[in-house]
């Protein structure tokens, strides 16, 4: 198992956490609300209406964003472990590593979680002023809103799986353009990916037997395409990654 699948899974049981204090702090903000019949009153639109800056304090006080802080410090921890690899791998060749650059990917992929947990909080607060406006039961909204939660979830652990592996390619190739890895012949890529199963994707059956990629190759098969066969270039939450190796041609075509 790669180190950003080790950390994906370390923050999908974090998340959960995050998402019950969630749905703790979200019933008692609904149990403040004053009902008639089950449904919200109109009346207390005002106070819906102020509930924004409670549930953006709830989504601080779960832990969200110190989590996402924890995971983009994992990721220079994965580039650590990688660029170790790398002087062992291509020794001289390699020479130094732009810390910038890489902290500069990391931001980006640390202020796109702040934004999935920001327009989280939106969506809620939306939906409780819909039902305030609409008269629907609380009970009705309570189940959307635990729906909402679960969306989160599931999307959160989403994001960081394709959003580590995106981080650790794009570094990846980053240090690839710096040495100019792929003008030769004998430069090679690795391919690393989950293991084939009954519903493994297209790409996955041709890549994972495969196993090796010239640079052309793999510029191909990340368009969707490679030699003759076509498909649907790398998806989201998929597990691809290619890796430089010190592997020669002769040695990666070898049957």
């Amino acid at each position: 198992m790669l180190e950003f699948e080790k950390q994906a899974e370390a923050f999908e049981t974090a998340i959960k956490k995050v998402i019950n204090k969630l749905d703790t702090k979200l019933t008692k903000l609904l149990n403040g609300l004053d009902t008639k019949d089950g449904v919200l009153l109109d009346t207390q639109a005002t106070k819906v209406l102020l509930l924004k800056k409670e549930l953006q304090k709830a989504l601080i006080d779960s832990g969200y964003y110190k989590l996402a802080e924890e995971t983009m410090k994992d990721n220079i921890k994965i580039m650590g472990i990688r660029i170790v690899e790398l002087r062992e791998t291509l020794g001289l060749r390699l020479g130094e590593i732009s810390k910038k650059t890489i902290n500069g990917i990391n931001k980006m992929s640390f202020g796109e979680m702040a934004n999935i947990g920001e327009r989280e909080i939106l969506a809620i607060h939306n939906s409780i002023i819909n039902s305030v406006i609409m008269g629907t039961q609380k009970t009705a909204l309570v189940e959307s809103l635990t729906n909402e939660l679960s969306k989160f979830q599931n999307y959160a652990e989403t994001y960081i799986r394709t959003s580590k592996r995106i981080f650790s390619q794009t570094v990846e190739n980053n240090i690839a353009e710096q040495i100019d890895f792929g003008s030769e012949k004998d430069d090679i890529w690795e391919y690393l990916g989950a293991p084939l199963q009954s519903n493994s994707h297209a790409e996955c059956e041709i890549a994972v037997p495969k196993r090796y990629f010239t640079n052309d190759e793999k510029i191909e098969f990340e368009a969707g395409s490679i030699g003759s066969l076509s498909f649907n270039p790398m998806r989201y939450n998929c597990l691809h990654q290619f890796m430089i190796t010190n592997k020669t041609y002769k040695e990666a075509t070898r049957d």
